[in-house]
């Protein structure tokens, strides 16, 4: 492959230089090593003897990372690869297989040997391939855990596209012995104004219910479902939740209510599962209750609960 650096770039810092010769590394089959580096300059060469190959970046008089000297052909003839190869590193690896495969705890050994396998053409060590997964799921989880933190400013970003929208953030704070107080995630709220607008033209008719996000950190999608004029489903809002319970279908539908006032004169329908009972009164004596047939023919509930619940039916 072509040089992924050319002579004279200016890169951000010394990091960013190894990560592109990894690759290059890689992808053309070759190991090199760093011949010196200390804080203000760094050469690398090929690890084989007597090769030309070389790499030598410094910093310049405006104190940036600047390659000085790029010599790309290799003079060394039938190298051998060490097993210890760029691509056996974790580094390389936490870099490269995330951008193939969604590591799990479900993920194979032998699907990430394959994975690269078929993108690079490099047989990695059977070890380094038993170890990426972890450090990755590690990787993954401190990921999520800096998202929640970009919330406000996601929100603020929309807001500022949409002046109409409604939003809601529920955080609580959280005393610590150590390091004083943090704030930590509940609930969010969403619901667009284009949801606000359409609902006064769609039929007077809402679905609610929650399903499961597939996370590190478990939380609950909530979701407010109508029919258009086409007979398809527009979802009007939606919320994620720590778990389905009453306190987060309360939360839920107080928004839902102060969002779409037209909400509170509607055919209602859900399971009225999982806290979904608190919707006859947060909405209201106004809002007609239906239950979905599914939950209602199923086994779940007892001859008792369908003579009380059957009034409520609505065909």
């Amino acid at each position: 492959m072509n040089a992924p650096i050319v002579l004279g770039e200016i890169l951000r810092d010394w990091s960013l230089l190894k990560e592109k010769l990894e690759g290059w590394a890689v992808c053309d089959h070759f190991a090199f090593r760093v011949k010196n580096k200390d804080q203000r300059r760094a050469d690398y060469v090929c690890r084989m003897e007597g090769c030309s190959w070389r790499v030598y970046a410094s910093k310049n008089q405006a104190d940036e990372i600047e390659v000085k000297v790029l010599s790309e052909r290799h003079t060394c003839i039938g190298r051998q690869i060490t097993p210890r190869e760029t691509y056996n590193t974790q580094s390389w690896l936490r870099r490269t297989v995330p951008e193939y495969l969604f590591v799990t705890r479900d993920t194979t050994i032998r699907g990430i040997l394959e994975s690269i396998q078929f993108n690079y053409g490099v047989a990695v060590n059977h070890e380094a391939a038993r170890l990426a997964p972890a450090s990755l799921i590690h990787d993954r989880i401190e990921h999520q855990q800096q998202q929640f933190l970009h919330l406000p400013a996601y929100l603020a970003l929309l807001r500022s596209k949409n002046p109409w929208i409604h939003t809601a953030l529920h955080t609580t704070i959280e005393n610590l012995r150590e390091n004083g107080y943090r704030s930590c995630f509940l609930r969010v709220f969403i619901c667009p104004a284009e949801s606000q607008l359409s609902f006064i033209q769609m039929r007077k008719f809402m679905a609610l219910d929650g399903t499961f996000l597939k996370a590190r950190f478990v939380q609950t999608l909530l979701l407010a479902v109508g029919i258009d004029a086409n007979g398809k489903c527009l979802i009007l809002a939606s919320a994620v939740v720590g778990s389905e319970n009453t306190a987060s279908w309360t939360w839920f539908l107080e928004n839902l209510k102060c969002t779409i006032p037209q909400s509170l004169s509607m055919t209602l329908i859900s399971d009225r599962d999982k806290g979904l009972l608190a919707a006859d009164t947060v909405m209201g004596n106004q809002v007609t209750r239906a239950i979905c047939c599914f939950h209602f023919i199923s086994k779940k509930y007892s001859p008792s609960c369908i003579t009380y619940i059957s009034p409520c039916i609505t065909w």
